[in-house]
């Protein structure tokens, strides 16, 4: 199920924000042949909520890039509190990312088309 659309049948929409350090990380994409952001945080939400989903960001990273506040929505039929997702997914994830809050959010925000800023820094 593509969580991205806004016809999907799930019941609800969250968005969370997470940081990470990409110094382990092939980049934000889930590809084959290398660790992704994208395939912990789905791997998190499989194990917590016990359901499969795709998380959409609201930008791709690349190799090795560090990220912070980066806004992730994905839907699902969970009912589970806000908090307990935010608690639960932290202690699934890998120390080197990590979910900072989570906000119930209408079906129709999308976190890469709905983006009003994003800010890089190049160091």
């Amino acid at each position: 199920m593509d969580s991205g659309s806004s016809t999907s049948t799930r019941r609800r929409r969250i968005a969370i924000v997470v940081q990470y350090d990409g110094t382990s990380f092939n980049g934000w994409q889930s590809q084959s042949g290398g660790r992704t952001v994208q395939d912990e945080i789905e791997r998190a939400v499989r194990i917590l909520l016990k359901e499969e989903t795709r998380v959409v960001a609201s930008g791709r990273t690349d190799t090795g890039v560090h990220a912070l506040g980066q806004v992730v929505h994905f839907d699902t039929d969970s009912d589970t509190t806000l908090q307990r997702l935010c608690i639960g997914m932290n202690g699934i994830l890998p120390r080197d990312a990590a979910v900072i809050n989570a906000y119930n959010v209408p079906r129709d925000f999308h976190a890469r088309f709905g983006a009003v800023k994003r800010e890089y820094r190049y160091l």
